[in-house]
């Protein structure tokens, strides 16, 4: 009658609802994560000027509830991805052009369920950093670690790769966590301190529904 796409306003009512039951149910036990947002901000800090991989990698890390298939990420442009029809158990980083890029997710844990993730990345400063450390990439090219082809063995290998790299850079900061912590702290402090629609975000960011993330990643109450 209004000309209102009721489906959607359902849709978004549902989704806060779902927030809601999350947040009635949450009972995890009291405990503190293993790292905080002093830890990475000081990490953060500590590695800007320095290696640029490793400033991207952590930057993504300390931002991005993932799990490690940020390891697997190939270049590509917008219109060639978006050429790709039926889209392959491959993760991309999309070249957007004027220094913007985003991820695409296809294969990753939960991908039967939800499908391709794109996320675009609006943070400028790490736009500007990937945009200068794939300067002279070519696409197809994996952004962090080569592997001999797109298999599921050679992507585990990547996986393997990221969490051993932040496992040994967290220890350099005595540290004892891992990327699941971080993650863990991440989604925490969304759900101690986030609005509604942060929490929805972060939720499908991971590639879970909200009671999922309330019951497995956020820690403390």
């Amino acid at each position: 009658l209004l000309g209102l796409d009721m489906r959607e306003t359902y849709l978004d009512l549902e989704r806060e609802l779902q927030v809601r039951r999350a947040d009635f149910n949450r009972k995890n036990p009291i405990k503190t994560t293993k790292i905080n947002r002093l830890d990475l901000d000081k990490i953060r800090n500590d590695l800007d000027g320095k290696n640029l991989k490793n400033q991207i990698l952590f930057s993504i890390i300390s931002q991005y509830p993932f799990r490690c298939e940020t390891a697997t990420l190939k270049l590509i442009s917008r219109a060639d991805y978006d050429m790709i029809g039926e889209k392959p158990k491959i993760n991309y980083l999309i070249d957007e052009l004027e220094n913007t890029f985003t991820f695409a997710f296809n294969a990753y844990k939960t991908d039967k369920r939800y499908g391709t993730r794109e996320i675009q990345i609006t943070d400028e400063k790490l736009n500007d950093m990937i945009s200068e450390y794939t300067d002279s990439m070519d696409y197809d090219d994996f952004v962090f670690w080569d592997a001999s082809d797109d298999s599921e063995k050679s992507q585990n290998k990547q996986r393997n790769n990221l969490s051993v790299w932040t496992r040994r850079l967290l220890k350099k900061y005595k540290l004892d966590a891992s990327i699941t912590d971080v993650t863990k702290f991440l989604i925490t402090e969304i759900w101690d301190s986030g609005s509604v629609q942060d929490k929805i975000r972060f939720a499908e960011w991971r590639g879970h529904d909200v009671e999922t993330a309330s019951k497995v990643y956020a820690t403390s109450l």
